[in-house]
Order: structure tokens, then sequence, then C-alpha cells
């Protein structure tokens, strides 16, 4: 009996969707600041919060912190984003499973019309890349930021926070 071989990767079901979503970040606007609940995700959001305050005086932040960190975002809780929020930011990929479902979370948001960016740490990167090709938009836009950021500190991450405000905020305005 000959042997046969499969091959096991999935062919993409369907054409990848544009990320076409910007964001004008030039007047009063609301920005939702969505923590997956892993470790220091909402205080490391608190810090961004205030690095983007100093650069977009006129905005508004709006925190969410999600109860599980590798489920993705809740309906009730992202029509709630989709009611108070004209931007959001996601964080973060911190371990495989927060991964995916903050790379879909900012996704989910891009698909009801609300610019996103996700924050991915550099060990899972690709795997960031692989849910963003795999859920149907590679092109949704992504942070890479070192890793660990959890434990690192009230310092490192009020540094780093600085660091990428504005990344955040480029990748808002043009996708």
């Amino acid at each position: 009996m000959p042997i046969e071989y499969y091959d096991p990767r999935a062919k993409q079901g369907s054409p990848p969707e544009p990320y076409d979503r910007t964001a004008d970040l030039s007047g009063s606007l609301t920005v939702g600041l969505l923590a997956n609940g892993f470790p220091d995700s909402a205080k490391f959001l608190e810090h961004l919060r205030t690095a983007l305050g100093v650069k977009l005086p006129e905005a508004r932040f709006k925190h969410y912190v999600k109860k599980v960190d590798s489920a993705v975002v809740s309906d009730e809780m992202l029509a709630s984003i989709e009611a108070d929020c004209e931007a959001l930011v996601c964080a973060y990929g911190h371990c495989g499973s927060c991964t995916s479902s903050t790379v879909r979370d900012s996704i989910a948001a891009a698909r009801i019309g609300i610019p996103a960016v996700a924050f991915v740490t550099e060990a899972f990167w690709e795997q960031g890349n692989f849910v963003a090709q795999a859920d149907g938009m590679p092109a949704v836009p992504r942070i890479k930021l070192p890793y660990p950021v959890a434990g690192t500190g009230k310092q490192a991450m009020s540094a780093l926070a600085a660091r990428v405000a504005d990344e955040v905020i480029a990748r808002l305005e043009r996708g």
C-alpha cells in the first residue's frame, strides 16, 4: 500500500482584508486603551496614556480591561468601545495565547471601523504576524515591544511608553 502525504498548511479561505483605517488625532477624540489582563498590561497602558496625553492634549482616554487575557474582546466590551472611542490601542502580546487575542482584538476593532494598533513583544512577534494573516487582516498595525514588559517596574514601563508614543500616533493616523 503506497504512503500518502498531506500538506498540513491551510490555504487562505478568502482574500486578505485591507487595513485602511485612520484616526484624525488633531482634535478632541477618545482613545480606548484595551488591556488584555496579562500582568502589568493595564499598568503599561496607564503609562502610555500619560505619554500620549502630552502629545495629544485634547484627547481623552478610556481604559478597558479584559477578564481573561487569552480570550478575544467580548461583544459587549467591543460595543462599548465602538460607542465611545475613535481609536484603540491593545496591549499586549506577551505570551502565546495573549498574543493571539491581542492581535484579534485589534482586528475586531478594525472590522467595525475603529483604527487600532496592537502591541506584541519581540518574543511573540512572528506569532502575531501569523495570527494577523490567519485572521485575514495581515496589515493590521502592530508595534514591537521588547520582551519582557511585565515585571520590569514602573520606571522601565514609563520609559518604554514614552519611547513608543510617537509610533502609536503614527500607526493610528496612517495605519
